[in-house]
């Protein structure tokens, strides 16, 4: 087989691929839908999630700073 014999069997085999493949979908955009803004923003969701654990670790943290304190008093207000 010869590279030109090659060249034009892959050729054949390509566009009969590219025949079976379906056709990408178009999406028309409405010009009702290009005035809509996006209500929330992921990024920014995820920023308040992360100021709200951060802020419940710091005050649970605090709690239990509290308990140990009060025990440690408890057992030296016993003498």
């Amino acid at each position: 087989m010869t590279l030109e014999e090659y060249e034009k069997v892959r050729e054949e085999k390509r566009k009969n691929l590219l025949a079976l493949k379906p056709e990408a979908r178009k999406v028309n955009v409405d010009k009702a839908f290009e005035s809509m803004q996006q209500l929330s923003n992921k990024k920014e969701i995820d920023k308040i999630f992360i100021k709200l654990v951060s802020s419940l670790i710091t005050v649970l943290s605090l709690f239990k700073l509290e308990q140990l304190i009060e025990r440690k008093h408890s057992l030296f207000s016993g003498f």
